[in-house]
């Protein structure tokens, strides 16, 4: 569904204004699938269009539906979020399209896949439910979402926002080098995996990838830490990498002056004491 086209809105005067809906840093939002559209592929007479609804005044203020919803029909709407974090998402959908039916519908934001929600038969086109709640993660600021039908044979009525408990994960500042988390936010009890990212020549200084002051230890190779139900800072020092210095200096320490003239020795013998200081001042971790 990611791959179908999202229309600019139409201009004036089709539609001056396009309806925006507010996703609330607190408490539930509602997304009203059949008033707050600017685009849809059906019109009031044929394909994907709206009609009355049976469910509560509580559950979809509108008490509007989309209806006659076939495979690939699509609607658009604008959001804007007030706060960046994790949402539950949760449609109100019914279906009569007959007992072992898998009936799915897609959402997708700024063009890329978002959640998916499948149901059977509720009982009938008037019958409605609500589905497990899918999570997902929404920035601040304005948001294309498209209703993309994977299937047909289901109604939509509303598509609900509630907030989670999101913390933040803010990477320190850093020289020669960056950390990568595994995900913008975090939720309580979320594994956050940190990459290191030293720039040429770089490498992580041991026991310096820390987060809220604590060193982390990698376990095969991989820093993690649990999200705690707070905001955390990470932070990390990047040094030389002498690696391949010290495994060249280990092959040559042990050369003999005997062996070689003096012409050849003293500029020899001065790298190899350099080395030796660069090694003392930067030992690689």
């Amino acid at each position: 569904f990611s791959n179908v086209r999202m229309p600019e809105p139409p201009t004036p005067p089709t539609n001056p204004e396009i309806p925006v809906t507010t996703i609330g840093a607190q408490g539930n939002s509602k997304l009203l699938a059949a008033t707050s559209y600017y685009y849809i592929t059906g019109t009031s007479s044929s394909g994907m269009r709206t009609e009355s609804c049976s469910d509560s005044a509580e559950q979809n203020p509108s008490r509007r539906n989309l209806g006659y919803m076939d495979a690939g029909n699509y609607s658009l709407y604008e959001l804007t979020v007030e706060k960046s974090g994790y949402y539950s998402l949760w449609p109100r959908m019914a279906s009569g399209n007959g007992a072992g039916s898998q009936n799915t519908i897609s959402f997708n934001f700024d063009g890329m896949p978002g959640v998916q929600f499948t149901i059977g038969d509720t009982g009938g086109w008037q019958n409605w439910i609500s589905p497990e709640a899918k999570t997902l993660y929404l920035s601040a600021g304005t948001h294309r979402m498209m209703l993309y039908c994977t299937t047909g044979g289901y109604n939509l009525g509303v598509l609900n926002f509630d907030p989670l408990p999101s913390y933040d994960i803010a990477i320190s500042e850093m020289e020669n080098g960056a950390v990568i988390k595994s995900q913008p936010m975090g939720r309580p009890d979320d594994t956050i995996n940190l990459t290191p990212a030293p720039n040429a020549g770089y490498c992580l200084k041991e026991n310096s990838l820390k987060v809220n002051g604590e060193a982390l230890a990698p376990v095969n190779g991989v820093y993690s830490f649990v999200m705690p139900a707070e905001d955390v800072t990470v932070t990390a020092e990047f040094v030389v990498d002498t690696t391949a210095l010290q495994a060249l200096y280990n092959d040559v320490k042990g050369l003999d002056e005997a062996n070689y003239t003096t012409a050849s020795w003293v500029p020899f013998a001065a790298a190899l004491n350099a080395a030796q200081s660069a090694l003392e001042d930067d030992p690689t971790p």
